[in-house]
């Protein structure tokens, strides 16, 4: 029936109000600490940051209720899952499903019964981790583009450089005419507005690639906070990154061609060989089948 539903919608409704409230006193506490100077730290702020908000500030989702809106959603998708488990357990299609299954000759439908069980499970599974696959989902595109833009981005970086451009004024001019809806174009401004606000410039380089939390971005960072450090040239030094940049895309790319016949080996095993077992051998099974039950019902009669 419904009322376990309403009573679990209930249950989860308590558990978000909680936890608002429990949020709503850390906010208190954090507010109160940065008044007296405790956390002015990035390295504290960054400590009392939980999973799950870092989790969402890496795929892009840094609103002030992006938390909050996330926990909800997937109270929802659990909510959601629960009744879509429900009804089709209750549904026409499984029971048929069963029937069939039970009238399949010589009893071959109890091996596949267990898995027609699990269907409504897996599905109200999926349903109910829909918001975590696409926050996950999000990150690896995120990432992906940041990887796209970067090699670009590094060698206007260095034209500009050998032009006479310092790392700011380059920047500028790159995010002018950039897309502001690129994960890397935002990255930069934040970078940019953190420069203009009194953020050192080594701990703003930081500051980004732990935001992005790339690799690649990653390593310029290293190098351009040790170019600037030592007193390296600068567009060699980004022209000599966007290169490495390049090359280990490329080995990446080999990687993934070179494993793709391993890849393609389990759905060909387990999706196309017994579906082209079923259509070739599957017909004269089941005339041999219901000649043996034909025998049998001779031979029980006499």
């Amino acid at each position: 029936m419904w009322w376990y539903l309403v009573l679990w919608l209930c249950v989860l409704t308590a558990g978000y109000l909680l936890f608002l409230r429990w949020m709503s006193r850390r906010q208190i506490e954090d507010r109160l600490d940065a008044e007296t100077g405790e956390s002015g730290s990035p390295d504290v702020e960054r400590e009392r940051r939980s999973w799950l908000g870092r989790s969402l500030s890496l795929a892009g989702l840094r609103g002030r209720y992006s938390v909050r809106l996330f926990i909800l959603a997937f109270l929802v998708a659990v909510t959601l899952g629960v009744a879509a488990v429900h009804q089709l357990r209750k549904s026409d299609v499984v029971r048929g499903g069963r029937i069939w299954l039970e009238e399949t000759p010589g009893g071959a439908g109890r091996i596949i019964e267990p898995a027609l069980a699990a269907v409504p499970w897996a599905i109200g599974i999926l349903v109910a981790l829909f918001p975590v696959l696409w926050l996950r989902a999000r990150r690896r595109e995120r990432i992906r583009k940041i990887e796209e833009d970067l090699p670009i981005t590094l060698e206007l970086l260095a034209a500009q450089g050998r032009a006479g451009l310092g790392l700011e004024a380059g920047l500028n001019q790159i995010l002018k005419g950039g897309d502001r809806r690129r994960p890397l174009v935002q990255e930069l401004t934040l970078f940019q507005n953190e420069n203009l606000a009194g953020v050192p410039h080594v701990q703003a380089l930081r500051r980004l690639a732990e935001r992005a939390d790339v690799p690649s971005v990653s390593v310029f960072v290293t190098a351009l906070i040790h170019a600037e450090q030592v007193g390296g040239g600068l567009s060699n030094t980004l022209r000599s990154q966007a290169d490495e940049l390049r090359s280990r895309r490329r080995e990446r790319a080999f990687a993934i061609a070179q494993g793709l016949p391993a890849r393609v080996m389990l759905p060909l095993v387990v999706c196309f060989l017994p579906g082209i077992f079923v259509w070739t051998i599957g017909p004269a099974m089941h005339q041999f089948i219901n000649l043996i039950e034909q025998v049998l019902r001779t031979t029980s009669q006499r």
